[in-house]
């Protein structure tokens, strides 16, 4: 007699996951693999529009930050602010409990508008386009389930409140071509090192304020800083903005200072 068997609730489930690791389906035109530890999406700007993206995000079930969907955006304009109907941003915003990771790397557009990102609480990562040469004031302003942030090589300006308060990223990597770092740029995140590339020569007041982990600041070989902003770097319990950072760089030149966790004195290694 031939023996069946009956697979539990969990060999289904990682039955499932591996059909969908062999297997692409496409769906009017959105490209995805839906398994167990979360949904890919492939999001194909041709004939479409971020009103289709929209309609489509809207219709999926809420999902958590560690499942976020994984989209991927070719378009050559996101919108204006998250506020604005429209927008890529606007999508997010008015999606919040759908967790998105977005990767922007096929978009032709070189700003990254006035607050277009600005409280989209479930925006987990994002990968910039290559095009993109400025991060606009407020671009990612209170994002505060972001994780991970791809900044190009071709970016030059990252604006004023650019990263405020995304308290949950604790690591970025500055490219060579930032030449400005402007006013709270990264303020009240959680940034626990940080390299300034030698192409940026000003940065602004309150940069990094209150990133109250942050206690290792390299500023790479040939640094020449000419404009470095008040209060600029934390110090202290809070990780308010001091200038001993500033003081000690203007001394002391290029190289890593660091602090003690919760200390106030930056010392060159």
């Amino acid at each position: 007699m031939k023996k069946f068997f009956k697979l539990t609730r969990t060999q289904n489930r990682c039955l499932l996951s591996t059909i969908c690791a062999i297997a692409l389906v496409t769906v009017i035109g959105f490209s995805f693999a839906a398994c167990d530890n979360g949904t890919t999406i492939t999001y194909d700007y041709s004939g479409k529009s971020i009103a289709d993206f929209a309609t489509w995000l809207k219709e999926q079930p809420d999902n958590t930050a560690e499942t976020a969907y994984k989209v991927k955006l070719s378009v050559d304009d996101i919108g204006g602010k998250s506020s604005e109907a429209g927008s890529a941003g606007h999508t997010l915003r008015h999606n919040s409990t759908k967790y998105v990771s977005l990767d922007l790397s096929g978009c032709t557009f070189t700003l990254i508008y006035y607050e277009a990102f600005y409280s989209c609480d479930s925006l987990t990562s994002v990968n910039i386009s290559k095009s993109v040469t400025v991060i606009g004031e407020g671009a990612f302003y209170d994002c505060t389930y972001l994780t991970s942030v791809n900044i190009p090589n071709s970016v030059t300006v990252i604006g004023l409140d650019a990263f405020h308060n995304c308290d949950s990223l604790t690591s970025v990597t500055i490219p060579n071509s930032v030449t400005f770092i402007d006013g709270r740029a990264f303020y009240r995140t959680s940034l626990t090192s940080v390299t300034i590339p030698n192409g940026v020569t000003s940065i602004g007041n309150y940069a990094f304020e209150y990133c109250k982990s942050l206690t290792s600041v390299t500023f790479a070989k040939g640094s020449n800083i000419t404009n470095f902003g008040s209060y600029a770097f934390p110090e202290g319990t809070s990780g308010s903005g001091g200038s001993k950072l500033k003081t000690a760089y203007q001394t002391g030149g290029a190289g890593t200072y660091t602090r003690e966790p919760n200390g106030s004195a930056w010392t060159k290694n």
